[in-house]
């Protein structure tokens, strides 16, 4: 009995077979030729929606493709391919054996081009992904610097990767390892910033906040030379220029003030050492300092060569002329005032303005509380070498005999008295010859000592100034008395005359 309802059931599925399916064999291989979709599983399939429809409903629906191959060779243990028959071009996904390690490929098959082309790479062994461009060549190499698995980081719309690339709410970028460097092995290789609408928008920020930071080497000439460049001193706001033992140039920020050979410039330009600007041989770009006016509007000197190459000088904007100038190249002279273009004739070459002698000329001034000067002046009617004390001519020397004149103008004496007489103290003036102990010389001088004349008329001897020990004589005035003394003594013979006439006249009466 068993035996016939076995017997029954075979005939019955040969039977279904025969009426439903349309599966084919050709050998070992089977097909099927429904121009309809298949499906596997549960589910309503009996109306799949694709060529292959599987579904398990609540359980897991896959598909496996199976291997036992454990050569060493580089070769596919399974692989999924999509191919489109009317060109050629294919879709592989490949898990392949690579000596030890397994290996997962996506690949498409470029058939105009004849090119298999590699696009995405997964190595088991090492757990790392590779993104690829295509052509065999690696776009995102498997160096170990780009991970996408459970201990890296990545980011790039970030959600919370905080470092090892991050890009998005990172903000932007940010790199976080030992040293945190970015390197560009391109020596062509750049940064670049779109154009800017937003006024001082910063582009690149030393620290993420804070005025306490440690100083910080900005920009570093190489590994090898690390402090070789520009650093920035973050407590105080100043950047440096340096080498490895010194910084050489400083700018506070603060301050605005720039140092050279030092780190705390005291002023807008403070230097330590020698500064050079040279000259181009081009008078009108002559090297120097222009000086402008406190409101920065008009340029009032000029510091600088007024020859291309031989003379120092100060141009005057405002007379529009050298005012100083100082040859260097001969024997050293300083020219003031003097004609344009022609050089200092002396060691001091004062050409002064036509105003008169109590301003003009040269000026020679006591610092102390009397405020006495006087100024030497050349006369520009008469030429004659003029003295002015604080304003008041005093003395001349005539330009053709150099004859010295002192002033005698009525308009400036008070106080005016007759002359006593002096013949018996002239009497008793003791005229001397005498050398000088200060110089040795065979030269004999006649004069007065000026302590025996003090005794007789002290009005011509003058001692202190600032010393107040020397004396002096005033040999000019004496001849005042000498002159009085003539008069005197003329009277006298005079009067002998007068009595010598009137006994002349008494004996011949007689």
């Amino acid at each position: 009995m068993k035996k016939q309802y076995f017997i029954f059931s075979v005939i019955t599925f040969v039977l279904t077979l025969s009426v439903h399916a349309q599966w084919n064999f050709n050998g070992t291989n089977i097909y099927n030729t429904n121009a309809g979709n298949v499906g596997i599983g549960t589910g309503g399939l009996f109306t799949p929606v694709e060529k292959l429809h599987i579904n398990t409903v609540s359980n897991t629906a896959s598909i496996m493709a199976e291997s036992s191959y454990t050569g060493t060779t580089q070769k596919a243990v399974g692989y999924f391919r999509i191919k489109n028959t009317a060109t050629g071009d294919m879709f592989n996904m490949v898990l392949r054996k690579n000596g030890a390690v397994h290996e997962m490929l996506q690949s498409c098959y470029d058939a105009s081009a004849g090119l298999w082309r590699e696009y995405a790479y997964y190595n088991y062994g090492t757990r790392k992904y590779e993104m690829r461009s295509g052509i065999l060549d690696v776009e995102f190499k498997n160096s170990g610097n780009m991970l996408i698995n459970s201990t890296g980081n990545v980011g790039i719309g970030d959600d919370t990767p905080v470092a090892k690339l991050t890009v998005g709410s990172g903000d932007k970028f940010q790199v976080e390892s030992t040293h945190g460097s970015l390197t560009f092995t391109d020596d062509e290789a750049t940064i670049k910033f779109p154009a800017t609408q937003v006024p001082n928008a910063p582009m690149i920020h030393m620290f993420s906040s804070g005025t306490a930071n440690a100083d910080r080497m900005v920009i570093s000439h190489s590994a090898g030379f690390p402090k070789w460049g520009i650093e920035y001193h973050d407590t105080s706001d100043v950047f440096y220029f340096r080498s490895t033992s010194a910084r050489n140039f400083t700018f506070e920020l603060a301050s605005g003030h720039f140092g050279v050979g030092t780190e705390d410039p005291a002023y807008p330009i403070d230097i330590v050492g020698r500064m050079r600007i040279k000259a181009t041989g081009i008078l009108s770009n002559s090297p120097g300092i222009w000086f402008a006016a406190q409101d920065n509007d008009f340029d009032r000197a000029f510091l600088g060569m007024s020859e291309p190459d031989s003379t120092l000088g100060i141009w005057s904007q405002h007379l529009g002329k050298w005012a100083i100038e100082f040859e260097v190249m001969r024997e050293p002279r300083i020219g003031i005032n003097i004609t344009p273009g022609s050089p200092p004739r002396s060691e001091l070459h004062l050409v002064h303005t036509n105003f008169g002698g109590a301003n003009d000329g040269v000026r020679i001034e006591n610092e102390g509380s009397n405020d006495e000067y006087w100024n030497l002046y050349t006369s520009n009617t008469t030429g004659d070498f003029e003295f002015f004390n604080i304003g008041i001519k005093r003395a001349t020397i005539d330009d053709v005999s150099g004859a010295y004149t002192a002033v005698s103008d009525s308009r400036l004496k008070t106080n005016i008295n007759q002359l006593e007489p002096v013949l018996p103290a002239v009497m008793k003036l003791q005229p001397k010859t005498y050398q000088f102990t200060h110089k040795a010389s065979n030269r004999y001088y006649t004069g007065f000592l000026a302590q025996e004349l003090e005794q007789i008329f002290p009005q011509f001897v003058y001692y202190g100034g600032d010393d107040q020990v020397t004396y002096s004589v005033d040999y000019a005035s004496m001849s005042v008395i000498a002159l009085k003394a003539i008069q005197e003594q003329q009277a006298q013979i005079d009067e002998l005359k007068r009595e010598i006439e009137e006994l002349k006249s008494l004996v011949n009466s007689q």
